[in-house]
């Protein structure tokens, strides 16, 4: 592998590669839906989020859950009263915290910049701590010194997922990073290795749902290995103490989640969404084609490399039982790539920590595999030799895929977004009646404004329509264009009416 000089000059080139791409794809349309609500999170703070002291109860959770599950209605009423309550957990739509901890940080620094640059900007923070955890183990290992993990920040699925603050992004670089480490420790057997494994599994459990993942297979094939082990008592122990010592990690990075079990009301939350909420969405991809390039990865050679990286696990199936973080990977990427095919799951950045997890691990085995029997490379010798070119290779290759995700990533068409969100702000309403799916995205922009949201499922055409003047009287009114009545502007797919025909 490399020497510390040689890996701490190709970290360099990955930070210089991953930053680039994050500026380079950076899109100046104002806060979506999501971010919109991620905003006012953010807003409360560092205490109110690491102890969720606003949100309700989990057992009022549980019984409006359960009404809502039948009721289209009470689903309404659940949001109404988690919106009124003013729940930090709600705005965070029940994701934990970890991932908004930084741009809490940044925020007295960024104030000056746009609202949505406040929030993307913390994305660059996760590359940042992804580099450094890497140089200290490069620094510590001399193993981990691979050149292999310049492939991630150079991908196209690095340039997908940076465009929009998401928890999916800071997800895929700490998982990466617990299952690097559950190897390295298996090979070398170094106690902080595990512990740097159970911090990150727990960080990784604190920043979104896609942690359950990680924990069913962990589970599955610890009950495997349990069964295939002579000392099972022994491995028993073991696994208790690596459950304790990851719920004492998550208990610090997220108290809320333990002690007020607030991890299972993300997790029954994400459920309740997936298995309830989801068939109503509407399609967004126009067949398998648009939703490999839009969603997945706009560039087909890295999304051939990702299931190849897969492929090559699977294929070695008696080393996978034996790592269980190579069991974990794979059964983890499969899932994900399964989950992503539904054509209701509109963001790109969903499927990242898929291509995270396969060029840190996996990559970084087959890489080990290659160079291991060679030993450290002379970069003093000139003289050209296979493993050289080998080495070379890697630098190659993420320069060339960092090129493609410039030409081939598209950027985000938000121009309905843009419009209604320049048109509103030019009026500046002192009241403003609009449907919820644009309460979030407007209501950061408008703090002066009095904004009255109604629910879409709750009010059916004629009920907006015996509304309309009430609202119009108060103030600028937004409607879905599907009802048809008239208004003075149509935008995208909503029609608004100014007050008595006018501008405010």
């Amino acid at each position: 592998m490399l020497n510390r000089t040689a890996f701490l000059g190709t970290l360099i080139l990955a930070l210089a590669l991953g930053t680039a791409s994050f500026f380079i794809h950076q899109s100046n349309y104002p806060l979506t839906y999501d971010e919109g609500d991620y905003y006012v999170a953010v807003q409360q703070g560092l205490w109110t989020n690491w102890t969720d002291n606003d949100d309700i109860s989990i057992i009022t959770f549980a019984q409006m859950g359960i009404d809502a599950i039948s009721d289209p209605g009470a689903r309404a009423r659940l949001s109404d009263y988690i919106r009124s309550s003013g729940s930090t957990m709600f705005h965070r739509h029940y994701h934990p915290p970890l991932a908004f901890y930084p741009a809490i940080a940044l925020q007295p620094m960024l104030d000056a910049l746009p609202l949505h640059e406040q929030l993307r900007y913390a994305n660059l923070f996760w590359l940042f701590l992804w580099i450094a955890v890497l140089a200290v183990l490069g620094w510590l290992y001399e193993d981990v010194r691979s050149p292999v993990f310049l492939i991630l920040p150079a991908s196209a699925a690095w340039g997908m997922a940076v465009v929009g603050f998401n928890m999916h992004l800071p997800f895929g670089m700490l998982a990466s990073l617990f299952l690097l480490c559950w190897y390295l420790y298996d090979r070398l057997g170094h106690r902080a290795l595990r512990h740097a494994a159970q911090f990150f599994f727990a960080a990784s459990c604190a920043t979104v749902e896609y942690g359950m993942f990680l924990l069913f297979f962990i589970v599955l094939w610890g009950v495997i290995a349990w069964w295939r082990s002579d000392e099972k008592r022994a491995f028993l122990r073991s696994a208790l103490a690596a459950a304790g010592w990851t719920l004492l990690f998550l208990a610090l990075l997220w108290p809320a989640g333990v002690i007020n079990a607030n991890l299972a009301k993300s997790w029954t939350f994400v459920m309740y969404i997936s298995l309830f909420r989801l068939g109503s969405e509407p399609v967004a991809f126009a067949g398998w084609g648009t939703l490999l390039l839009e969603k997945w990865n706009s560039n087909p050679v890295e999304l051939l490399i990702m299931l190849g990286l897969l492929v090559s696990v699977l294929v070695r199936w008696r080393r996978m039982l034996k790592y269980g973080s190579l069991f974990t990977t794979a059964g983890f990427m499969l899932a994900l790539l399964y989950l992503q095919t539904n054509p209701t799951l509109v963001y790109r950045w969903y499927l990242f920590p898929a291509a995270a997890v396969a060029f840190v691990l996996p990559a970084f085995v087959l890489s080990w595999r290659m160079h291991s029997a060679a030993g450290r490379i002379d970069l003093t010798d000139r003289r050209p030799s296979r493993r050289g070119w080998m080495l070379a290779a890697w630098p190659v290759l993420a320069i060339a895929l960092f090129i493609s995700s410039v030409l081939l990533v598209p950027e985000p068409d938000y121009t309905d977004l843009k419009a209604m969100n320049s048109y509103v702000r030019a009026a500046q309403p002192t009241h403003i009646t609009l449907p919820r799916s644009l309460y979030s995205s407007l209501r950061p922009y408008l703090p002066a404004t009095t904004i009255v949201s109604y629910h879409d499922v709750a009010y059916p055409d004629m009920a907006i329509d015996d509304s309309v003047a009430v609202w119009r009287a108060q103030g600028m009114t937004i409607l879905p264009a599907s009802t048809g009545i008239a208004g003075d502007t149509l935008i995208g797919e909503y029609v608004v009416i100014a007050r008595n025909g006018k501008m405010e």
